[in-house]
């Protein structure tokens, strides 16, 4: 996906995913595709079904995606991720899981 690195993020259900713009910000074409939110940072990205392979977090290490970028943003969206699996809660604002 354009703009953001492909590894780590979360695929957001569909039932709980509402834009900022609300619901009617999408239009029907729109609503069919994934729909994915993006460790450090927590932006969002909508990606037609297929178009992109999706790693789990036990996969990514194996094919060393941790490694694959050196940017801070990118350790930062690392970190982020390996505390979701430990502790179940994102220290971002704004994550689709979280309560606001």
């Amino acid at each position: 996906m354009k703009g953001h690195p492909a590894w780590p993020a979360e695929l957001v259900p569909d039932d709980v995913f509402v834009p900022a713009l609300g619901p009617k910000a999408l239009d029907e074409s729109q609503r069919r595709l994934r729909r994915f939110q993006f460790f450090g940072g927590g932006s969002y990205a909508l990606e037609k079904s297929g178009k992109c392979e999706v790693f789990d977090w036990q996969n990514g290490l194996k094919l060393k995606l941790d490694v694959a970028c050196k940017l801070k943003s990118f350790q930062r969206a690392l970190a982020s991720a390996k505390s979701y699996l430990d502790t179940g809660v994102v220290e971002e604002r704004g994550w689709w899981s979280q309560p606001a």
